[in-house]
């Protein structure tokens, strides 16, 4: 299992990919394009790559670009002058001059205006900004790391985000998996937020059927790692029990039985029952601490066939020895 931060969990083959490529981004001063859906965990990993950096003892500073008006987030990124605009009753420093030598981390960058994308390019090009109302121009060392969910292609073809400012962004980039690629962590998420809401809440001895843990692995996880935790604590402020079971589980998105309906038979058949095979063998293994033996017992299976199917998922059951139950 690689965990690098409390909250960054995972030992999937396409979690370690993503969290191996860390320190090589962290060591240049490129910018970074970080993409990935929605809930993939995009800003904490603009913070380990933000760790790992020669910035690390400067400041890492995160804006939702899509929070902020447009009228006001020029104001707020390059700063202001005494009268620069009605309100502007004041100098104020901007976002850019108050974290010189710092990380910029833009989410949702896709919703910066126009105009104001133009001013994001030369700072980045120049190192050099103009407050409003300033003469004269000001520097500052910022590394920018940007992240979207959006199709910067089509908003480039709309002419809503400027190409050039995306060819200066994705000098480096990073794509986070959905979580339904990365099903061998799901438990371990799980467990890091039972962990951190039983004891927010002040639930004792909460725990998880293997029967919840198997309804999470067939689910889909369209809201990713921010619906997990969604889904987790709702469930330990509303279970009947302190075991958690698959009825006490409120899923945000049900399951789309008419989508089957759009593939042949045999092939949703087998995309159904591969997927099953995976999730239990993953909630099995955990449960007999990865003893094949045991597993096969519990199973009821020939242990020959158990390592088969191991074989076919590319499951190393060596990975669930510190998960062995008493």
């Amino acid at each position: 299992m690689l965990e690098l931060r409390s909250s960054i969990i995972g030992k999937s083959p396409a979690f370690v990919k993503v969290m191996s490529s860390l320190p090589a981004l962290a060591a240049s001063d490129a910018p970074i394009m970080v993409l990935g859906e929605t809930g993939t965990g995009k800003e904490l990993i603009a913070q380990e790559i933000h760790q790992y950096s020669p910035r690390a003892q400067k400041t890492f500073f995160p804006i939702n670009c899509a929070a902020i008006p447009n009228e006001l987030f020029e104001s707020e990124l390059f700063g202001s002058a005494k009268g620069a605009f009605t309100d502007a009753k004041m100098e104020k420093p901007g976002i850019l001059q108050s974290i010189d030598g710092g990380t910029l981390f833009l989410d949702e960058i896709d919703c910066i205006d126009f105009n104001t994308q133009a001013k994001l390019l030369r700072f980045i090009q120049e190192g050099e900004f103009k407050p409003l109302g300033y003469c004269r121009n000001i520097k500052s060392d910022i590394r920018i790391i940007a992240s979207t969910n959006a199709d910067l292609g089509q908003k480039i073809r709309d002419k809503i985000f400027r190409e050039d400012l995306f060819y200066r962004l994705n000098v480096l980039n990073i794509t986070l998996p959905p979580l339904r690629e990365r099903i061998e962590d799901i438990p371990l998420l799980a467990d890091y937020f039972l962990e951190k809401f039983s004891s927010k809440y002040k639930k004792l001895n909460m725990s998880l059927a293997p029967e919840t843990i198997l309804s999470f692995l067939s689910y889909e996880w369209p809201g990713n790692i921010r619906e997990l935790e969604g889904v987790m604590e709702r469930a330990i402020l509303t279970a009947s029990s302190t075991c958690i079971q698959p009825q006490d589980i409120v899923f945000s998105i049900q399951t789309d039985e008419k989508a089957f309906g759009q593939v042949p038979y045999y092939v949703a058949r087998n995309e159904v029952l591969d997927r099953f095979e995976r999730s239990y063998l993953l909630v099995t293994l955990r449960a007999y601490g990865g003893n094949v033996s045991r597993a096969a017992n519990g199973a009821g299976v020939d242990r020959r066939i158990l390592q088969r199917l191991l074989r076919k998922h590319q499951i190393d059951r060596s990975e669930f020895s510190e998960k062995m139950s008493p």
